[in-house]
């Protein structure tokens, strides 16, 4: 009689409902960034989420043993993602946190691989949407008359952004085997968002990724990586005190001010009257924001109604999520750092300090149809380190010479 590895089974059924619902979150993200949320009465944003919400917590229920450490981060971060997301009415605290516990033991590189896969199949189905059109394909128009086209989604720089977030993540599935192929696929990609969308960061995100990715590769042996772990480890701190510093000294009378306010589209006029209408309290609050995105963003009154946006990540957290949420943002950016430099992932170092740059100005860094890396906090190390083990043997071969 052939007998039944129950525990097997089990593991199998647990890991497919994470995987459920992994799909139900990055299409629920994803649907609340296109222009079809706005052209729908029905909340399936809401609904989609609760499915997501469901499978995680069968998920959690059937998944190994959690250690202590992990038991403390549940107890305390369910709560406050509980309390945030009744103040603010915003579940997207509440439910990273549950996804980043679902995801314990899962395999690091499969949520990367599967979160790049299903984001650019969504994405592919919405731009062919656009083109035929078959939905809005939003144009807007820079003061001097550059175009910019949303391509299905809310805004460009919402289009944008799924690019960039997805090019990084090509390049951590890359990783050693990243070439100059790679890199001129990003130089292209960069050069599109620029000539077409006009997005001055996501433009910028692109060919700094794609240089870095390549220098390190092609130069890795003779590069000594110390100082990326040391900025990965503080780079969400750093980015923070740096949007903190501009926004609130930002001053209308200096010509610096006023040229980099321009240059950051408006967003540190706008950083500095969010941080004189808010102040930061525990769990966040309500904030009432007005921007251009969507139909009704597109089609409203701005003589009547004014535009109010926060768009730094760092800002939204403190100001909207509250001071608790930033505290557990910044712990999972902090400790995945330091797993990464544990295993001298240096690929995945410069992964987060390209998205915790990318966060000073722009709103995604909790939100998981863009940016995966918080995902991992939980999940299962399974890369091999190329490029450490080059540096090593090269280490040891000279040692080899030396003796």
């Amino acid at each position: 009689m052939i007998g039944i590895d129950n525990s097997s089974i089990l593991k199998k059924i647990s890991e497919t409902m994470f995987w459920f619902g992994f799909f139900f979150l990055t299409l629920a993200f994803f649907y609340n960034r296109t222009i079809v949320s706005s052209l729908i009465t029905t909340n399936y944003f809401r609904n989609l989420l609760y499915g997501a919400a469901f499978f995680f917590v069968a998920r959690i229920l059937t998944s190994q043993k959690y250690t202590t450490t992990q038991i403390i981060f549940t107890i305390i971060t369910i709560p406050i993602g509980v309390i945030v997301w009744n103040i603010s009415q915003d579940r997207r605290l509440f439910i990273l946190v549950l996804a980043i516990i679902a995801c314990k033991d899962i395999a690091m590189s499969k949520i990367i691989r599967n979160n790049f896969i299903l984001v650019l199949i969504f994405l592919l189905g919405i731009v062919s949407l656009a083109l035929m059109h078959k939905i809005p394909n939003l144009l807007y128009y820079r003061p001097d008359g550059t175009i910019r086209r949303a391509y299905g989604i809310n805004y460009p720089t919402d289009f944008s952004a799924y690019i960039s977030f997805l090019y990084i993540s090509w390049c951590l599935i890359r990783r050693e085997k990243f070439n100059i192929i790679d890199f001129f696929i990003g130089i292209l990609l960069a050069l599109f968002i620029h000539i077409r969308i006009d997005a001055n960061l996501d433009t910028y995100i692109i060919f700094l990724t794609s240089f870095c990715f390549y220098l390190f590769n092609k130069f890795s042996e003779k590069i000594s990586f110390k100082f990326l772990k040391k900025i990965s480890t503080f780079s969400f701190i750093i980015s923070t005190v740096i949007i903190l510093f501009l926004s609130y000294s930002y001053n209308i009378n200096s010509s610096f001010f006023r040229l980099l306010n321009t240059a950051l589209s408006n967003r540190l006029y706008l950083g500095n009257l969010s941080l004189h209408s808010y102040p930061f309290n525990i769990f966040g609050q309500f904030v009432d924001q007005l921007g251009l995105g969507g139909i009704s963003g597109y089609y409203n009154n701005w003589s009547i109604n004014a535009y109010f946006f926060i768009d730094s990540s760092y800002l939204r957290l403190l100001i909207m999520y509250g001071l608790s949420s930033f505290i557990i943002v910044f712990y999972i950016y902090f400790k995945l750092s330091q797993i990464f430099n544990t295993k001298n992932d240096y690929f995945l170092c410069l992964a987060i300090i390209l998205v915790c740059i990318h966060g000073i100005v722009a709103q995604y860094l909790i939100e998981p149809s863009y940016n995966v890396l918080p995902l991992l906090l939980f999940a299962n190390y399974d890369f091999n380190n190329e490029i450490y083990r080059k540096k090593d043997g090269l280490i040891k071969r000279i040692l080899t010479i030396i003796k």
